[in-house]
């Protein structure tokens, strides 16, 4: 055989596995963590549906979590009755925690949901004579998926305005899996702003 033929071939080959893991692997992943996370809000819906009484009980673990907060959020306002969210995880920080944790659970990104993730630091960058804020969380999953760092990681949400709300979908959630401490949290910011969903 040729080389352009067998090059040709490993192409084609290398397209397919990739195509598959694409439509089938993680189709089929997201899949079910989205039915997951629709059934830890089962009975909430049911109870708001019905115009049954809500108790503490029903939305406390569900804003507690960062992997459900937001969408918790997102129910409650879709029935009108937000002030039942808790006003502690009414905040940027929270809800920038949670959309980061969404994001890192996507099979194409850590595929699992941090162990432990803190705010780490803010960082505030000027665009346009507007001062603009990012928030940095450290995270970490024990053991790590195959070939990331063992210890915290960095991730980034942003940016937030002054006229930012709690909850509405900022525009970079990303993480790089970079160790902390392997670069500056500003040099980070500034990566993400400058590459992820440049206009």
């Amino acid at each position: 055989m040729s080389i352009l033929l067998i090059s040709l071939i490993s192409l084609i080959t290398i397209t397919c596995v990739w195509l598959f893991y694409r439509i089938f692997y993680v189709k089929r992943k997201s899949g079910k963590l989205a039915a997951q996370k629709l059934k830890s809000f089962e009975g909430l819906i049911r109870k708001l549906s019905a115009k049954e009484p809500i108790g503490e009980e029903d939305i406390r673990s569900l804003a507690v979590n960062a992997s459900t907060r937001h969408a918790l959020f997102g129910i409650l306002d879709g029935f009108g009755r937000k002030e039942l969210f808790p006003g502690e995880y009414f905040t940027l920080e929270k809800s920038a925690e949670s959309f980061l944790v969404n994001w890192l659970e996507f099979p194409t990104e850590l595929n699992a949901t941090p162990d432990t993730i803190e705010l780490f630091t803010k960082i505030t960058l000027q665009e346009n004579d507007h001062a603009i804020e990012y928030f940095v969380f450290k995270y970490k999953k024990t053991p790590p998926p195959s070939g990331l760092p063992n210890g915290w990681m960095l991730g980034v949400t942003g940016p937030f305005g002054s006229d930012s709300k709690p909850y509405d979908i900022p525009e970079k959630v990303f993480s790089r899996f970079n160790e902390l401490g392997s670069i500056s949290t500003t040099d980070e910011v500034r990566w993400v702003h400058a590459n992820i969903n440049r206009k």
